[in-house]
């Protein structure tokens, strides 16, 4: 995988802000086999952060541990009572958190959309992060791609790299939710390249011609880079980290590499002990019984965008 040393001279990667006074805490996913940030919705988060240069630490934990985390520390969740399991679980457990604190205010941010709208509204000063309006012809091939790689790539391989209990937490959720065992999504990796083949080669020459016309990012300029970078960037560490053969894959496709290589810097992850990164227990134990949910495991419309602390 490729590292911010290997980044060409002419990339936009830089290095992570320091981590001394910190406007930020993320809570991110931990896997001990892996030992570093690999859910993509998290990996966008961080990387909006490291983008803009904003001062953060991470707090890792592992997917079982999130509802009493949050539940200890009573912070209301909107709408919902404090100690709403169901509602914890969906939200965060199982919904890939992203969750951050926003330590001056003590204001928790729920979801990534409005984790980064937050961010954007109020750290609006360089570098800015340009909005994204391709077409959707240049970007409906990767998220048919992506699709696929999600249902039969990452999903069924997940859980082989949690702990047990964290396992068994996601497995409750995810197999109910598919109605079918997690294993039996899993495809052969040849059958999904060559699957996703036709897609990967629409949205590599769809990003050729944007790069040839002087646009090689997704926003609305093409001249700076945007969110729709960072989180196909996001998207593609994800596959890296989960199967490191998949970068030779690909590489086969130079304008969607070449995206990911200028953004590789800003979702570089954090590894437990470093500075910045600390790994955390909650105290109180999930009764993993509670956690089986019922087969409707989409919550009702819109999820909240705030939870603070009483």
């Amino acid at each position: 995988m490729p590292t911010a040393a290997d980044l060409p001279s002419s990339s936009l990667g830089r290095t992570p802000t320091t981590y001394a006074d910190p406007e930020f805490i993320l809570y991110d996913l931990w896997s001990p086999e892996l030992q570093v940030c690999y859910n993509t919705e998290i990996l966008y988060v961080r990387a909006v952060l490291n983008y803009k240069r904003i001062p953060y630490e991470t707090v890792l934990l592992e997917h079982h541990e999130v509802e009493a985390y949050f539940s200890q520390r009573r912070i209301r969740f909107y709408p919902g009572k404090p100690t709403d399991s169901a509602y914890l679980s969906r939200m965060t457990c199982f919904s890939s958190l992203p969750v951050v604190q926003h330590v001056p205010s003590r204001r928790h941010i729920v979801g990534r959309s409005k984790i980064v709208q937050y961010l954007c509204t109020q750290y609006p000063s360089a570098p800015r992060l340009e909005g994204s309006s391709p077409s959707s012809t240049v970007t409906q091939p990767w998220n048919s791609a992506l699709s696929l790689i999600l249902r039969h790539f990452i999903f069924p391989r997940e859980i082989l790299f949690l702990s047990p209990q964290a396992a068994l937490a996601l497995r409750r959720y995810r197999d109910n939710q598919n109605e079918t065992l997690l294993e039996s999504k899993l495809w052969d990796d040849d059958y999904l390249w060559e699957s996703i083949r036709q897609h990967l080669g629409d949205y590599n020459k769809a990003l050729g011609k944007r790069a040839l016309a002087g646009q090689p990012y997704l926003s609305t300029s093409g001249i700076h880079p945007s969110g729709a970078d960072l989180d196909t960037a996001a998207d593609l560490h994800q596959i890296f980290v989960f199967d490191r053969n998949a970068v030779a894959q690909i590489q086969r496709y130079p304008y969607i590499w070449n995206l990911y290589l200028s953004m590789e810097a800003f979702v570089r992850e954090r590894r437990e002990g470093e500075p910045g990164a600390k790994r955390v227990r909650a105290s109180l134990k999930s009764d993993m019984n509670a956690m089986s949910l019922p087969r409707s495991t989409t919550p009702e419309g819109s999820p909240p965008s705030m939870m603070l602390k009483e």
